[in-house]
């Protein structure tokens, strides 16, 4: 918003004229970094659901874990009876 004031004040003393909402469109994006401003146009196209993580937390790593697991070693005797049963 900055640059784009300074633009339209260096334009105006020349006399050409100054449509501010075009040059404020104009203007690159300067990178927002800060996260929490949501609301800022550089974040919307990230704050969909396909851009969405969601991390376990150590309780829930450990259940994946131990379900994972429980799951192999149901599988790995389901093939040792088939084998066994041949």
């Amino acid at each position: 918003m900055d640059a784009t004031k300074k633009r339209a004040e260096k334009l105006q003393p020349k006399g050409k004229p100054v449509d501010f909402k075009e040059l404020l469109r104009m203007e690159p994006d300067g990178g927002t970094t800060n996260i929490r401003n949501v609301t800022s146009k550089h974040w919307t196209r990230w704050l969909g659901p396909e851009h969405r993580y969601v991390e376990l937390g150590p309780r829930d790593c450990e259940k994946t874990i131990h379900d994972l697991l429980v799951l192999h070693d149901e599988r790995l005797l389901r093939a040792m009876e088939e084998e066994h049963e041949r």
